[in-house]
């Protein structure tokens, strides 16, 4: 709570954006610890988290950037932490996998299946996408639901859920 508590603060910029901000989170927070006799994940604390954030951003244009910027890299690495679960499987189809997360982009390189470039683009407030099996697509933050979606409305995690199914079990054959 108290780094999600310092990242809000160095986000935002204003008093009134940060109390804001935090009030929502603690209310929230407490909402569902209260609801649940079991702890709180850090992934579903994060994601709340990350969707107050990005309501805030919508609401607030002049400093979106900034928070663009702050669920952006949310997203980026929860899918680096997603391939990350299936490097061994990923390593048996090629030692040559790896996965880098720099300044806003995230590489993953998959040898011999392809790779994966996916970066946040702060112009157009939108994470793009390309890779060797679907090809480049755009992904904006659907506030609805708070996923990144494409225009097709297919959601940036069953986009590549379903493309690593699809390399996984074409090399287990």
């Amino acid at each position: 709570m108290l780094q999600l508590q310092s990242l809000v603060k160095s986000s935002l910029t204003t008093k009134l954006q940060q109390s804001c901000v935090l009030s929502s989170l603690n209310k929230s927070y407490k909402n569902i610890f209260r609801q649940s006799s079991h702890q709180i994940q850090t992934q579903d604390y994060f994601k709340l988290s990350s969707t107050l954030l990005s309501r805030s951003f919508i609401s607030q244009p002049k400093k979106s950037i900034i928070n663009f910027d702050f669920v952006a890299n949310q997203k980026l690495e929860e899918i680096e932490d997603y391939f990350q679960l299936y490097e061994d499987d990923l390593m048996d189809l090629d030692s040559n996998y790896e996965t880098s997360l720099e300044q806003g982009v995230l590489n993953i390189k998959l040898g011999e299946p392809g790779q994966y470039v996916i970066n946040k683009h702060s112009g157009t407030k939108q994470i793009w996408f390309a890779s060797t099996i679907s090809g480049p697509m755009k992904f904006s933050l659907d506030m609805a639901d708070s996923k990144w979606k494409n225009k097709k409305g297919e959601a940036i995690m069953d986009v590549i859920e379903r493309e690593l199914k699809q390399i996984l079990q074409k090399n287990t054959k």
